[in-house]
């Protein structure tokens, strides 16, 4: 295994995929001194700063000293079902080799500078220079640098997801080659165990198969999605029957039942009422079973968790999906760094800082312009990293469907727009952040130069010195 990766980056660690990477791994280590610094200057533990961090952990060392699969901070252990083994896994590796967090997190930090390298592979067949512009812009944008250092399932994610799309799209290349289609599916499902989000993955890709090879023959092509579905799901199988000899549920986590819940229908149901997310909160709690401080909501919990949900939905199914379309903007458009950039002290606290999808929900934009006029610099650059990401979704689109017009890239963009759609449907509502994005970022980057190109294209001056043959006069030669 060793020997095949060395020789995969032999082959296309080209001077470009080494500039990225080593961008890439300056950019992260820079990043992690500036965290570590101010960590250590206000005497605080910089691995509980963000986020679940602090859970990562947890469980990791749970896995590596009791063997299993816990939460809990100690016996009786607990067994999970929020998080799924496969980041704690890779955390407990390392942390077994070094037996030091900060060296796990260097060696993450080596790990993730490969994404943008990744990224650059799967682009580079369409437009080589524009892959390399967009790969590098990645490779620098802040959120994903920072989340690089933090131990976090989100950059890591991203990484498992590229190569898995990087294994499906040289299969679709070239069919000969049925690994790339059995590895992808391994990849893919592996993702899973990284975040659940991607459990349902298999179904765009599977229409992809469809589309390309249904012309060959119906049985050919379902062949093909057998053999990838098949792949996915050997991964991800031993954990759902984990989850069904303890808790009765062949699911593979409770962290989407649970966010749908908690989050989605709990913020609309607040919204609809008139108080407050934690008022709401507290009738939400009462409604669950009593949890002990180190465990984690379960499996057994998925009857009411679902209950509440549709209960909440029917209630309103309108007011609902337009409430969940205003704040899926936030994990669209924004730029991720206003809760980081708080907790580090370089912006005012959060409260200070409107949250744009309740502007618009409830047009609010005196409040807006208030915020513009007391913290100019902060609000210029909030607005500035929102309306990157704005235009970025705007001219990805137009390159996208520009890509679905042309034969020989429709398969590829019919494929792009699909994945672009099932993360937005994943991440939908305010339980979307703009972490969740990675996966997305670089494709919304290399999309919209190629919008870019395509849109300027008619104002380019021609070469000098370049003529067609139609243009030579007589035919003749120059």
């Amino acid at each position: 295994m060793v020997k095949k990766v060395i020789s995969f980056l032999d082959r296309h660690l080209t001077r470009r995929g080494a500039i990225l990477v080593l961008v890439s791994l300056a950019a992260q280590l820079i990043a992690l001194g500036l965290f570590a610094h101010y960590a250590s200057a206000n005497k605080l533990d910089m691995f509980q700063l963000i986020g679940d961090e602090n859970s990562y952990r947890v469980t990791a060392l749970n896995m590596l000293n009791a063997r299993v699969f816990s939460y809990s901070k100690g016996a009786p252990y607990y067994p999970d079902t929020v998080r799924t083994p496969g980041y704690p896994l890779l955390l407990s590796v390392f942390y077994a080799v070094t037996r030091n967090w900060m060296a796990v997190t260097v060696l993450q930090t080596v790990l993730l500078a490969f994404t943008p390298f990744v990224l650059y592979l799967i682009l580079k067949k369409i437009n080589e220079r524009y892959a390399f512009v967009a790969a590098m812009v990645f490779a620098l944008e802040p959120l994903r640098v920072l989340f690089s250092n933090v131990l976090m399932s989100d950059v890591y994610f991203t990484l498992v997801f590229l190569i898995g799309l990087l294994f499906f799209m040289q299969w679709l290349e070239k069919d000969e080659r049925k690994w790339h289609l059995v590895a992808s599916g391994l990849v893919f499902g592996y993702s899973t165990m990284v975040r659940p989000s991607a459990l349902f993955l298999w179904a765009p890709l599977s229409l992809v198969i469809m589309w390309k090879y249904g012309r060959r023959g119906f049985k050919t092509a379902l062949w093909k999605v057998a053999v990838f579905a098949a792949s996915f799901f050997v991964i991800i199988f031993p954990w759902i029957l984990r989850n069904y000899f303890i808790f009765g549920v062949p699911s593979i986590s409770v962290i989407g039942t649970y966010s749908l819940a908690h989050v989605n229908a709990l913020w609309f149901d607040a919204e609809k009422r008139g108080i407050t997310i934690p008022e709401m909160n507290e009738r939400f709690n009462a409604m669950l079973p009593t949890l002990e401080s180190d465990r984690s909501p379960s499996l057994t919990m998925e009857p009411i968790l679902k209950k509440y949900f549709f209960d909440v939905v029917s209630s309103d199914p309108v007011g609902y999906a337009k409430y969940q379309i205003i704040k899926t903007i936030p994990f669209m458009i924004t730029d991720g760094l206003r809760a980081p950039a708080t907790l580090m002290g370089i912006v005012p606290p959060s409260d200070s800082v409107p949250n744009i999808s309740n502007i618009f929900m409830h047009r609010q934009f005196g409040e807006l312009a208030a915020y513009f006029r007391s913290q100019p610099l902060v609000a210029m650059l909030h607005l500035f990293g929102t309306a990157f990401w704005l235009c970025a979704w705007i001219l990805a689109s137009v390159g996208l469907f520009s890509m679905v017009k042309q034969k020989p890239t429709r398969t590829l963009g019919i494929l792009m727009i699909l994945l672009f759609m099932y993360f937005v449907a994943i991440y939908h509502g305010p339980a979307g952040q703009g972490r969740y994005r990675f996966p997305l970022d670089g494709f919304l980057i290399f999309f919209s130069i190629l919008a870019l190109d395509r849109i300027i294209q008619p104002w380019r001056k021609p070469r000098i010195g370049h003529q067609s043959h139609q243009e030579q006069p007589n035919g003749g030669s120059a």
